[in-house]
């Protein structure tokens, strides 16, 4: 089943400080949500966020995550996007508890959704595809071919 989960004007914790994050924010910062990452690193990316005020940082040591998710009252989403897979796990299980939906990026069958590769045009055309966790990169591959389709054929019907 493919949704499009509406994350207006909820809280969104993220845990974790790598490329992984960086591309769940990414996807995140146009939905009106609050974004909050939890990470033990900062880097370039995430510091320049944070100083446009896109995003929360909350910058801890990893033996302090658990308490720090506890910390925030009602996240609608947890993302554990950690370099450990246990860890990710557990992270998504205190989501659980605190009633949210969790996402383990290294563990799809241990998330309540999987992300998809989308395509978006313009903010006029969104197209999700999707392998259930099984394969990103194909659906990367899919995505980066079908987005160079659907952006001409886009013109050409703007242009009637």
């Amino acid at each position: 089943m493919i949704v499009d989960l509406d994350v207006n004007g909820k809280t969104v914790v993220i845990i974790g400080g790598g490329t992984e994050v960086s591309r769940k924010i990414r996807g995140l910062l146009h939905q009106n949500c609050n974004i909050i990452v939890i990470t033990n690193r900062l880097n370039k990316h995430l510091r320049y966020l944070s100083q446009q005020g896109k995003i929360k940082i909350d910058k801890t040591t990893l033996n302090n995550i658990s308490s720090k998710l506890y910390s925030y009252k009602n996240p609608y989403l947890v993302l554990a996007a950690t370099n450990n897979k246990l860890l990710n796990r557990q992270l998504v299980e205190k989501g659980w508890q605190m009633g949210s939906f969790g996402y383990a990026a290294d563990d799809p069958e241990y998330s309540d959704f999987s992300y998809m590769a989308t395509i978006n045009i313009e903010d006029m055309v969104q197209i999700g595809i999707s392998t259930s966790g099984r394969s990103p990169i194909v659906a990367r591959i899919i995505r980066i071919r079908a987005e160079k389709i659907l952006r001409r054929t886009l013109n050409q019907i703007t242009k009637i």
